[in-house]
């Protein structure tokens, strides 16, 4: 009995041990029995024992001051938003051909040019226009041809470098008869002009330079008149702490049927701005000579100030006082029947010159300005019958009040409408108004799109009355001037319009004795390429 106890207990122990297998030691994998399962039933197996995490060993100092250095390294920028590049959405044409017809056997061409040759931008233009004259002798014909060139020198020149210059032929020819008298004279008028003119930096100046050489030609039958202009300018200018500081020498040679009528003028003058004003200033001395043997020195005084008030208000004023000299080529572009033969260039005196006025722009579809100029001028031309439909300058002291106002408004995407208005004051020394002065000018266009295609342009002109001499005897009455116009756009390069103007049919004179058309008509064709 004693060993059959002793052997249960023997079994026993062996069955325990081989349920109960040893622990196994730590952080090593734990070995799962293999096995198979098959069937359809869902076999639930449990998870397997799960150790205890140990601690991971610890870092030494210089391995942590290797990862992680004392002197801190700034953040990389990001880089910058690329800017928004406006692209084209149209095609760019370098060249245009236009012709045109219209009533009194009016025809027309035009056409232009723009390419680059060797870094220099070549522009041409002509025009040639004639008619038959909507009155007896009211014939005339017209050409104007003109090129300019345009260079940007490359930096390796030593003063030049990065300078822009600008080159400009033109020559200009007008034949017309004098139709306000019953001999009806031909008169032709030509032009022929040169110029170059420089604007560049060097070592930090800034310098304007340029010279032009002009010549005119006024011949009738019986006279001939010759104007001669050489002129030249420099200007230079550096910036000093926060101001631009420079001066300016204008020298112009000038003869008229072999009369000297120079000038001459040196001056200097200064800029500062900041976010608030804009200050300019000039100083200097003249010299003037008339065609009638008289020299004239003056001091020119002249300043401008811009005030921006806030982003949609500016408010600007300016003061001037000196010569200021006419040139044939002003007279005549003014009046196209000025005599011939007795004529005198004069030089004109601004005794003050002082203008005010603000601008508003309280939206980008919006801008009104409104300006206040009182003006004392001393031998001021004032045109005056010569007889034989031709006019005379006399020089005179005027006084004059203006008052213009302008509006510009885009009501839609479509619809744009431009206004002005002026008044104006003038009297004449002893006598009353100055002649050929209206007292009001108005005018109002409408340019409207009608569609991608199709675009039109209304235009309303109105003049008041005006006197055609000292004495203020001889009126001229205003008028009303209608002017519309359609353009449709046959393809992108082919282009037909249509004009009309003085569709009121309104009497106008601008000189005693010569009335202008009444209703015209004409048609046109704009070719691109």
């Amino acid at each position: 009995m004693k060993y059959l106890v002793i052997l249960l207990f023997c079994a026993c122990g062996s069955i325990l041990g081989q349920q109960t297998p040893p622990p196994s030691p730590p952080n090593q994998p734990i070995e799962l029995p293999e096995f198979i399962v098959t069937g359809k039933e869902r076999v639930d197996i449990p998870a397997g024992s799960k150790s205890s995490p140990s601690k991971p060993a610890s870092l030494k100092g210089a391995l942590l001051d290797s990862l992680n250095d004392l002197e801190k390294q700034p953040m990389p920028t990001m880089s910058p938003d690329p800017l928004l590049r406006l692209q084209r959405t149209g095609l760019f044409y370098p060249g245009y051909a236009t012709a045109s017809f219209g009533q009194y056997l009016t025809p027309a061409l035009s056409g232009g040019y723009v390419t680059t040759i060797g870094g220099y931008r070549l522009d041409a233009h002509a025009d040639i226009e004639a008619s038959d004259g909507h009155v007896t002798n009211a014939s005339y014909s017209k050409i104007d041809v003109r090129g300019l060139s345009t260079y940007v020198a490359p930096e390796k020149f030593l003063v030049f470098g990065g300078s822009t210059t600008e080159a400009d032929l033109r020559y200009r020819r007008r034949g017309y008869r004098l139709f306000a008298v019953d001999s009806a004279p031909d008169r032709s008028v030509g032009d022929l002009s040169a110029s170059v003119f420089v604007d560049g930096k060097y070592e930090g100046y800034r310098f304007q330079t340029g010279a032009s050489w002009s010549m005119i030609e006024m011949s009738t039958a019986a006279v001939s008149a010759t104007d001669n202009v050489l002129s030249g300018h420099l200007a230079v200018d550096k910036r000093w702490k926060s101001m631009d500081l420079g001066g300016r020498l204008d020298v112009n040679v000038r003869s008229w049927n072999e009369q000297d009528y120079s000038f001459v003028e040196g001056s200097v003058y200064g800029r500062y701005s900041t976010d608030v004003y804009r200050v300019r200033g000039s100083a200097g001395i003249q010299s003037a000579a008339a065609t009638r043997d008289v020299t004239y020195g003056g001091l020119l005084l002249q300043g401008v100030i811009d005030w921006f008030v806030n982003p949609t208000v500016t408010v600007t004023g300016s003061v001037r006082s000196g010569l200021r000299p006419y040139t044939l080529r002003q007279l005549l572009d003014e009046n196209p029947y000025i005599t011939d033969t007795s004529l005198v260039v004069d030089v004109a005196y601004d005794i003050v010159d002082l203008q005010g006025g603000v601008v508003v722009h309280p939206h980008v579809r919006l801008t009104a300005t409104a300006s206040l100029r009182v003006q004392q001028r001393d031998r001021h031309p004032i045109w005056t019958d010569a007889g034989g439909g031709l006019f005379n300058a006399s020089y005179h002291r005027v006084t004059m009040l203006r008052l213009p106002a302008q509006l510009r408004w885009i009501v839609t995407g479509a619809d744009v409408l431009t206004a002005d208005i002026e008044f104006v004051s003038a009297t004449v020394g002893e006598f009353d108004v100055m002649p050929y002065q209206p007292s009001i000018r108005a005018a109002i266009i409408s340019d409207r799109t009608w569609s991608p295609t199709i675009a039109s342009t209304v235009r309303l002109t109105y003049v008041g009355d005006r006197w055609a001499d000292l004495a203020n005897t001889v009126n001229l009455t205003g008028y009303l001037d209608l002017h519309a116009s359609v353009r449709y756009n046959i393809t992108p390069v082919w282009q037909a319009a249509v004009e009309a103007r003085n569709i009121l049919g309104s009497d106008i004179m601008l000189w005693n004795g010569y009335i202008e058309r009444g209703l015209f008509v004409n048609a046109s064709v704009l070719w691109r390429f």
